[in-house]
């Protein structure tokens, strides 16, 4: 899956980083930080991020928790999540195993097999939540700017096209801008673990190159 992908890059990476001694993966306090961040915007991280904030964070400060054990947490809560799944969906939805549900949404379980009943005006406006959820990192869209959050790093409030971190040259030289080695590792590790994202990124600059020749 995307998010095994996704952990397994972040491993490698932050392991190069201590080969290096970079000082943002020495000290627990930054490197948890930023990938508490980061997986906060994701919608298949949200929730374990909540809930290893609240449960797990003392460990990692105290030493007790190393970032493989971290990374070995969030595979462990996939496995949980992607089980509860098949059960929910097995149980809501007996006489069309086998076959896809139009409106399900794998990270709410059970819910999603209430959205199909309510009608096709509730299931449209259901449908058209989701893809805000999933789609604001969007270069283009409805979804206001402070709802927005980008499909790179995963920061809330601007779109792909003006990500920092996937654009350095678009911040301004006035900026207070700083960046966050450990954020743009990740990205790094997003843009390799998802090709849809880099096709996207590189659509994006072909269009401002375009628009620059124009």
């Amino acid at each position: 899956t995307l998010v095994a992908e996704w952990t397994q890059q972040w491993e490698r990476i932050f392991h190069l980083a201590l080969r290096y001694k970079s000082s943002d993966v020495m000290d627990p306090a930054t490197w948890l930080g930023s990938l508490l961040t980061v997986a906060r915007g994701n919608p298949l991280l949200g929730y374990w991020a909540s809930n290893f904030r609240m449960n797990k964070k003392s460990q990692v400060l105290s030493g007790q928790m190393t970032f493989r054990e971290v990374a070995k947490d969030i595979r462990d809560d996939m496995i949980y999540v992607n089980n509860e799944v098949k059960r929910s969906t097995k149980a809501a939805f007996p006489i069309f195993k086998g076959e896809e549900t139009e409106g399900e949404d794998p990270m709410r379980g059970g819910r999603s097999s209430h959205r199909g009943a309510r009608g096709r005006g509730s299931h449209y406006k259901d449908e058209s939540t989701k893809r805000k959820r999933v789609d604001s990192g969007a270069a283009s869209g409805p979804v206001s700017k402070k709802n927005t959050t980008c499909k790179a790093c995963h920061g809330a409030g601007h779109e792909l096209r003006n990500c920092f971190y996937v654009f350095p040259e678009k911040v301004p030289r006035q900026s207070h801008f700083r960046l966050n080695i450990s954020v743009k590792w990740l990205v790094q590790a997003m843009q390799s673990a998802d090709p849809k994202l880099s096709e996207e990124i590189e659509t994006v600059r072909r269009e401002e190159r375009n628009n620059k020749n124009e």
